[in-house]
């Protein structure tokens, strides 16, 4: 079934307590990205005992983002034992590299675990995917919060889960597909959101998951404007409420069959990067050539049929002279470079030269031509001093 759906997203992640008081970053992270029909949603927690558990996390939710966006058909079709080793694969591959780059010892790969927690959507299906603790929750059509993925806790009162870097993380990996149906979006969370979100005792989801998700689904508010709501609710409730004081961070999905007038926001891709201007600069330069090639051209085409249409007017005889009076008649003058006009009857004007009424045909022709190229030529005008104000607007307002 190819039913492609509306998606909005949303996230955000805000520094703990805890952090705060020991001057330490925040070290969760989330991530969206969509690209090949394909949205993806990811969320991590960097391990609290690892020094650059930030960096990890920052690093396997970018992966997953972009490595579900162009790989969702082919991994959605292996058995899960394989899907799950081969995200595992590119995941390690990416923390590997990036120890590399920041010259850290392989042996202290550990100082970027993190857990990962990802979802992915194209046209009616799913995939997701979750290691360690927080957890993955989802709505379906009366916007009622469950829960797809549990926390991984276990050990003494709960305290130990899995991160990327575990050597058991492979058996721990879990893996989600199905299609999409009644669901309407879905929600990631850190362990420190889950404080506030989740009620561990009868497993369920609070209410307030609803609340959050209808903000989402609100279209009359951009993202940018939603994500603000989110932080500054995580910061006057999640925080304090956040046992150990840790880190929260939450995303959201939204999707709809139908489109929404501030849709045109579609889905808030979080990147590091900026835009590659300068691809946009070069294809609207193009156009401006090719639109002021087309512009050239029906000016010089206008400028010469503007000449023959004057050189048409000067000639005499643009119909043929009517036959003198005559009692046995005359034979009418030629019209220009037209046949000869018929023989006047007596006492009566002979018809038009034939060639005449052409002419006349002719210059209307022309003159109906020349009134459609100037329309063209406002036209094309405007649109070429459009796209040097988009041009201008890329290279000097951003």
């Amino acid at each position: 079934m190819n039913n492609t759906k509306n998606v909005r997203v949303a996230g955000a992640y805000v520094t703990g307590k805890s952090h705060l008081a020991r001057n330490k970053p925040c070290q969760d992270r989330t991530y969206s990205k969509t690209l090949n029909g394909t949205t993806v949603i990811s969320l991590a927690d960097g391990a609290g005992s690892k020094s650059k558990s930030d960096i990890g996390a920052e690093i396997v939710t970018q992966f997953i983002a972009e490595f579900l966006c162009s790989n969702f058909d082919k991994i959605y079709e292996k058995e899960e034992k394989s899907s799950s080793k081969t995200i595992l694969d590119g995941i390690q591959k990416c923390l590997i590299q990036k120890a590399n780059e920041i010259k850290l010892n392989p042996k202290d790969l550990k100082d970027l675990s993190s857990t990962i927690l990802f979802v992915g959507v194209k046209n009616n299906k799913y995939f997701a995917g979750h290691i360690g603790d927080g957890l993955i929750g989802y709505f379906d059509d009366k916007e009622d919060a469950k829960i797809l993925s549990y926390p991984y806790n276990e050990g003494v009162d709960d305290k130990y889960t899995v991160f990327t870097t575990n050597i058991d993380v492979l058996e721990n990996f879990r893996i989600y597909k199905d299609n999409l149906n009644d669901i309407k979006g879905f929600v990631l969370m850190s362990d420190g959101t889950c404080d506030t979100l989740y009620e561990p005792k009868d497993k369920i989801l609070l209410e307030d998951n609803k609340k959050i998700f209808n903000v989402l689904n609100d279209h009359r508010l951009s993202i940018k404007t939603i994500e603000e709501r989110i932080k500054k609710t995580i910061k006057a409730k999640y925080l304090d409420k956040s046992i150990n004081g840790d880190d929260c961070s939450i995303n959201l999905m939204a999707l709809t069959d139908s489109v929404h007038i501030a849709s045109i926001d579609k889905v808030k891709v979080k990147v590091s990067d900026k835009p590659d201007l300068a691809l946009d600069e070069k294809e609207l330069t193009k156009k401006i050539n090719q639109l002021q090639s087309s512009f050239n051209s029906l000016n010089i085409s206008f400028q010469k049929n503007e000449k023959k249409v004057s050189n048409l007017k000067t000639i005499k005889g643009d119909t043929g002279p009517r036959g003198p009076k005559g009692d046995k008649g005359s034979t009418g003058s030629q019209g220009p470079q037209g046949v000869q006009g018929k023989t006047g009857v007596a006492g009566h004007p002979g018809p038009p030269g034939a060639e005449g009424a052409t002419g006349n045909v002719e210059v209307e022709s022309i003159l109906q031509w020349e009134k459609n190229v100037k329309i063209w030529l406002i036209i094309l005008s405007v649109v070429l001093v459009g796209l040097g104000g988009i041009i201008a607007k890329l290279l000097f307002f951003n």
